[in-house]
């Protein structure tokens, strides 16, 4: 393959891993060969894919070039052109988790209908990224969404209710939305009771989530070309 077009996250604007300098256009030394996980400049073409190893909440939009190797959820190549960005997406990415959980807290309410402590936390975190509250009101719902979790006797319930609390506890807003969304699409899977069906509902939240992160992620980058 001769170009790949994905999503690639870091934990600064200026430098990539290992204090690799973000340049509009990375290029590794000439008869470099590319091997996932080891040498390369990598890029997703999932925007899930991309978040489950983002570093950090900078996220461009990037092209590889020159020689390319595609792997399941992830290319590298010896060429990476940055599109658009980097850009801070911690505030998308927090609300991005908060929808994730949201979705699945019928689960957790149906088992325990008198507990709102998970959509407590779920409020706080939304106040949280409009930098309407405290770190410490955050860790605070986060632990009483977690005691929750741990409350509920569901796999499902408990799944969904973990996902408010990651989401309300997590140290950074990236690592939200990952364990958010990954909360989430266990937890609507795990109310199925067969395996086709909870299969279809994996497959039914992760499509639902690729599609919003990829609108969210392209409308913070819109114009940043």
């Amino acid at each position: 393959m001769k170009q790949y077009t994905g999503w690639h996250f870091t934990a600064s604007a200026t430098e990539g891993r290992y204090g690799w300098p973000l340049q509009r256009v990375e290029e590794l030394p000439e008869g470099t060969k590319p091997a996932l996980c080891h040498v390369g400049l990598h890029a997703s073409k999932g925007a899930l894919d991309a978040l489950s190893y983002a570093p950090g909440p900078f996220v461009s939009r990037v092209r590889l070039e020159g020689r390319v190797v595609v792997g399941g959820d992830k290319a590298c190549a010896t060429r990476r052109v940055r599109l658009a960005g980097p850009v801070d997406v911690s505030r998308e990415l927090r609300l991005f988790a908060c929808d994730c959980a949201e979705r699945v807290l019928p689960l957790f309410e149906r088992e325990r209908p008198g507990d709102t402590r998970p959509r407590e936390a779920i409020a706080l975190a939304r106040r949280f990224a409009k930098g309407e509250a405290s770190q410490e009101d955050l860790a605070a719902a986060g632990a009483a969404a977690w005691d929750a979790a741990w409350a509920a006797a569901g796999a499902a319930a408990r799944a969904a209710a973990w996902g408010a609390a990651w989401d309300a506890a997590g140290a950074a807003a990236w690592d939200a939305a990952w364990a958010a969304a990954w909360g989430a699409a266990w937890g609507a899977a795990g109310a199925a009771a067969w395996d086709a069906a909870w299969d279809a509902a994996w497959g039914a939240e992760r499509a639902w989530q690729e599609q919003e992160l990829t609108r969210v992620l392209g409308a913070a980058l819109e114009g940043k070309e």
